[in-house]
């Protein structure tokens, strides 16, 4: 059995960076020092431009524009970090599209009532007991499993969480070689 020596942790700025650099990049291992330095990496830009969403018009495109890029860069980081345990980087593409078409079926089941989905959002209170009892079954069906996907999806991802805090896996994996062990000689 071979014997492996610690490489040293990846601090913040290293892992950063690292994480934009890969930010496409599915493929490989993410060990845990560079995941969880790159995930508060991006809790602090998210406090830091969520007020861009306030600014109006442009401010919102340009949320939604680094939301989508922060999402992307997020899946790539969590794809790379479950291949270092050894385990596909579907188990969190899995908990993202059951949320998606969740999202999809409650989105739809608004619109297919005919109440404005802009308006719902700036009044939450408009959701009153008459639109209530004017849904028909398939809308509130809709709803239901909708919620119910969301649901089924919170329970994966914490199984993802506890993935991605799992040491990494030592030696070359089917994933790659492994960023925190290296083989003594």
């Amino acid at each position: 059995m071979a014997n492996y020596a610690e490489k040293p942790q990846m601090g913040f700025i290293k892992a950063c960076s690292t994480a934009c650099k890969k930010i496409v990049t599915f493929k490989g291992r993410a060990r845990r020092s560079e995941f969880w330095w790159a995930v508060l990496g991006i809790f602090i830009f998210n406090l830091i431009t969520s007020p861009l969403g306030y600014m109006g018009v442009i401010g919102v495109i340009l949320s939604n524009l680094l939301s989508l890029v922060i999402t992307i860069l997020s899946l790539s980081l969590t794809f790379r970090r479950l291949h270092d345990t050894g385990r596909s980087g579907w188990f969190v593409g899995i908990p993202f599209i059951i949320s998606m078409i969740g999202l999809v079926a409650i989105i739809y089941s608004i619109l297919s009532m005919g109440i404005n989905i802009f308006e719902l959002i700036e009044t939450p209170d408009m959701l009153s007991q008459e639109i209530i009892e004017n849904m028909s079954n398939s809308t509130s069906m809709n709803i239901m499993a909708g919620t119910f996907l969301f649901f089924i999806s919170g329970l994966l991802s914490i199984v993802v969480f506890v993935f991605c805090c799992l040491d990494s896996k030592p030696g070359t994996n089917k994933y790659g070689e492994s960023p925190k062990y290296v083989e003594e000689v």
